[in-house]
């Protein structure tokens, strides 16, 4: 999976985590009880398409990124 390197950056810099997880929506349960995250960023695509972003908003986790049926 690519890794943004922008993103990456950030994260480290304000003591976040860049974490690529699975195309599997209930890899992101195990991720959110683990660093129990303020906002997601789901993508690119793929994810969106199997549904990793409507998890993360069935969780009521503001979420960046859109929910399968419009992906």
């Amino acid at each position: 999976m690519h890794e943004n390197p922008g993103i990456k950056r950030i994260a480290e810099k304000t003591g976040g985590e860049l974490i690529k997880s699975r195309l599997d929506p209930s890899g992101l349960i195990d991720t959110v009880n683990r660093v129990n995250p303020d906002i997601v960023v789901i993508g690119p695509e793929e994810p969106q398409f199997a549904g990793v972003a409507d998890k993360a908003i069935e969780l009521g986790i503001p979420t960046f990124g859109v929910p399968k049926l419009l992906a």
